[in-house]
């Protein structure tokens, strides 16, 4: 299968969908002093909106999630912890985290 048809494959887009909230749910846990306030905060209300609304942040996930090449070639088959990985890499980018939101808490 197709990237392009990947991206719009329902089953794909569930498993995207069951791996956004399970991120999001690590993110919840997360401990707010490992970073500065500003990414904490960010990341967040991504985890919040997520959760909220997965449907929709299922869509917006799915094409970054296929960024990663190993995951667009294994398709279908892609492994989860692969699913996993790649939107803890993108999750920053997502919540519009910036380079000033990554300096360390003081």
């Amino acid at each position: 299968m197709n990237t392009a048809d990947l991206a719009e494959a329902a089953t794909f887009k569930a498993r995207v969908k069951v791996t956004i909230a399970t991120a999001a749910v690590a993110v919840w846990s997360e401990d707010a002093s490992t970073m500065s306030e500003q990414r904490h905060d960010k990341r967040l209300a991504l985890a919040r909106e997520v959760l909220a609304n997965p449907d929709n942040y299922a869509d917006l996930f799915t094409w970054p999630v296929l960024a990663n090449v190993t995951i667009a070639q294994a398709g279908l088959d892609a492994a989860d912890g692969d699913l996993l990985y790649q939107v803890n890499q993108v999750w920053d980018a997502m919540a519009g985290v910036t380079a000033a939101d990554l300096q360390p808490p003081a």
